[in-house]
């Protein structure tokens, strides 16, 4: 470890999470809470001795603001509530399975495969406390011709857990001149998606707007 333990409350669902947590701890680090709705991870995190809730504790009750330096949030696909971001002093560590700010949103590796992409990779974000975003680490690679959404999903996982070392230890230097700031008023949508949800008869229902080619959408 370089410097002095630090402190996080961690946020997420399924292997990804463990992994984290546990490299985290590792490296002399500690844990104020894990918000978590998988099962087998709060059973992990009771198991190791960590407090755990679920994502619609009351998190002001249980971590005071500003009491923890980071949130990480690690395979979260729900957001982070303000409340659990208030917790951080110094910011979220968010992981994203796509290539930001390209592929930002929902289903990234679906749209890339849709959209005939031959290169792909994940995303480190950090995001401070005046919501400023940045990419802390990004990982890149090429795509096979018969690339899945679930075996890019699967690569994704395995490029998440082999970079998160670094990107404890980018957050150990704590060097704002290592952290590559977003492009402004610079995403490409072109041909790309938009998403919005609504609730029809109780039920939620996520419309998207697509242009992508329709042969790629018969295959």
């Amino acid at each position: 470890m370089n410097g002095k333990s630090q402190s996080a409350v961690v946020i997420g669902e399924e292997s990804l999470l463990v992994h984290g947590a546990q490299a985290w701890l590792e490296r002399g680090h500690t844990i104020a809470l894990v918000l978590t709705d998988d099962r087998e991870v709060a059973v992990w995190a009771e198991r190791s001795g960590l407090r755990v809730a679920s994502r619609d504790a009351d998190v002001a009750a249980l971590v005071r603001a500003g009491a923890v330096d980071w949130v990480l949030s690690l395979a979260n696909d729900r957001g982070i509530p303000d409340e659990v971001r208030a917790c951080a002093s110094r910011g979220v560590v968010h992981y994203h399975d796509g290539p930001h700010p390209r592929f930002a949103g929902v289903y990234p590796t679906t749209w890339a495969i849709l959209e005939g992409e031959t290169r792909y990779g994940i995303s480190w974000l950090l995001i401070d406390p005046d919501g400023v975003e940045r990419i802390l680490l990004s990982r890149s690679f090429d795509l096979s011709s018969d690339e899945t959404a679930l075996s890019l999903n699967t690569r994704c996982h395995a490029a998440a857990v082999e970079s998160f070392g670094e990107v404890v230890e980018a957050i150990e230097r704590g060097s704002r001149d290592a952290y590559t700031s977003m492009p402004k008023g610079n995403l490409d949508i072109t041909g790309r998606w938009f998403v919005w949800t609504a609730n029809v008869g109780g039920d939620r229902l996520d419309a998207f707007l697509v242009r992508v080619p329709i042969d790629r959408l018969l295959e």
